[in-house]
């Protein structure tokens, strides 16, 4: 059968893959065909696509989901994309606005509307489904590197973190996550809460065990939610501490990043007796 190679260098304004050092909008790529097989490298060895398998294989590019939506929008979306693809990438992280999906290895496999995504980060892996518009991502028992990629906060360090969020494309989202252990640290509430509790001597008492300038030690929580558009809906914040169990719900304006929440806090007994002797705080707490 016939065969074609074909060498050169594109220019793509538009591209979605980036490196460290910015957007990579010089493409050096051959192309060869063999019958009705086609085959495509691009940036030397680290993007190579064969339709033998429909297999595309990238590795150390990262990729810019917003430009790639972009894209396909301007295709007509996913419901043109008849065709099986199978995406596998190594050392290549997926960026969507500021949120950052951070992996070893990811599979990303495409038949039409159906998308199936699963990607490794050491120990960790997170899941998502796509059938249509409905939509399903897991993680189960991640650590914070992972997590404070994918949420764009790292007030949560240390400790282990099950995400379980379901819900329709540009509609309603639901979820929840679940906490087991670690440390809630650099939170404007939780900063100003030990900065009225260090104006009081007698309130000290609350520095140990786990309530500190250091963070807030957890033993465990759970966070349920509700995202549509740019409201985020705290149903239930629930997060209970060595020394202290916080609890709470509200609603955070993504956009206008506004946040109107209420807390309230319940102290375990040895905090109960360490500020009982103060009738005016006590009763406040």
């Amino acid at each position: 059968k016939d065969r074609m190679r074909l060498a050169g260098d594109l220019k793509w304004p538009a591209s979605p893959f980036y490196t460290k050092k910015g957007k990579l909008t010089d493409v050096p790529f051959v192309l060869s065909t063999a019958g009705d097989y086609v085959k495509l490298q691009a940036f030397g060895d680290r993007l190579a696509y064969s339709s033998g398998n429909h297999t595309l294989r990238i590795r150390t590019l990262n990729i810019d989901g917003e430009r790639v939506m972009d894209a396909l929008k301007k295709i007509g979306g996913t419901d043109r994309m008849q065709q099986k693809l199978t995406i596998k990438g190594e050392k290549s992280l997926i960026r969507y606005g500021p949120y950052v999906l951070l992996t070893d290895a990811y599979r990303l496999d495409l038949d039409g509307q159906k998308l199936s995504f699963s990607g490794i980060l050491g120990k960790d892996r997170i899941t998502l489904k796509k059938n249509g518009r409905k939509v399903h991502i897991k993680a189960n028992r991640i650590g914070d590197r992972m997590l404070h990629a994918l949420i764009h906060f790292d007030g949560l360090q240390e400790g282990k973190y099950t995400l379980n969020l379901k819900g329709e494309v540009g509609r309603d989202y639901t979820g929840e996550i679940i906490i087991e252990g670690g440390v809630l640290r650099d939170v404007k509430a939780y900063n100003d809460l030990i900065a009225m509790i260090n104006t009081v001597p007698a309130l000290m008492a609350f520095s140990s065990p786990g309530f500190s300038r250091k963070g807030f030690e957890l033993k465990r929580g759970r966070i349920v939610f509700r995202l549509k558009g740019d409201l985020l809906t705290l149903t239930s914040i629930l997060l209970e501490g060595k020394s202290s169990t916080v609890a709470g719900r509200g609603t955070v304006n993504l956009k206008s990043r506004k946040l109107d929440i209420v807390l309230g806090i319940r102290t375990a007994r040895e905090m109960g007796k360490a500020v009982g002797h103060i009738p005016v705080v006590g009763y406040i707490l």
